[in-house]
């Protein structure tokens, strides 16, 4: 009786590893698809028994990490966390850390209306002072909770300064 219950807890393990398996794989896709809006490269992204990605393009075959630009890599992983986010149900704070850098002006937008405001509960973004121009800072502005800017000009000694505004922008 004890091998029997333990192949029926191993046989739960396994359905139950599976079945979030193939919804975290489903959240990626929907969500790098949701992004990712110009590109013909990847079609699909599986997720193994292991948990390791595979791209996958139109015609079924893989897509090789050294064919995957670096942009189209940083975006695939945001949109893995924001899988994880889901269909995990867990609440836990996304940091972000040079959040533009590599991406395309359309995906960057994409990330600034589609995922940072939907992410998770808590997100902490961490650009450079180039990223955010006044545009891109508008189409985030009404998600922004709070502003802090990182001083380190000695490249010692790094400042924190409370409610540093990085663009004063009207509100309608």
């Amino acid at each position: 009786r004890a091998r029997q219950a333990q192949q029926l807890f191993d046989d739960y393990k396994k359905r139950l590893k599976d079945s979030r398996r193939e919804d975290i794989e489903r959240q990626i896709n929907l969500r790098f698809k949701s992004l990712m809006s110009s590109h013909g490269q990847i079609d699909r992204i599986t997720i193994d028994a292991d948990f390791a990605l595979t791209y996958l393009s139109r015609d079924g075959q893989e897509v090789g990490m050294a064919n995957i630009s670096a942009g189209m890599k940083q975006l695939a992983a945001q949109a893995l966390l924001w899988a994880l986010s889901e269909a995990t149900n867990r609440h836990v704070p996304i940091i972000v850390d040079t959040p533009l850098a590599r991406i395309d002006r359309i995906h960057q937008e994409n990330l600034l209306s589609s995922y940072y405001p939907n992410a998770g509960e808590q997100v902490i973004v961490l650009p450079t002072d180039s990223e955010i121009d006044i545009d891109k800072y508008r189409l985030i502005q009404p998600h922004i909770c709070a502003e802090f800017r990182l001083e380190n000009e000695d490249g010692e000694q790094t400042q924190v300064i409370p409610n540093a505004r990085m663009y004063e922008v009207e509100t309608a």
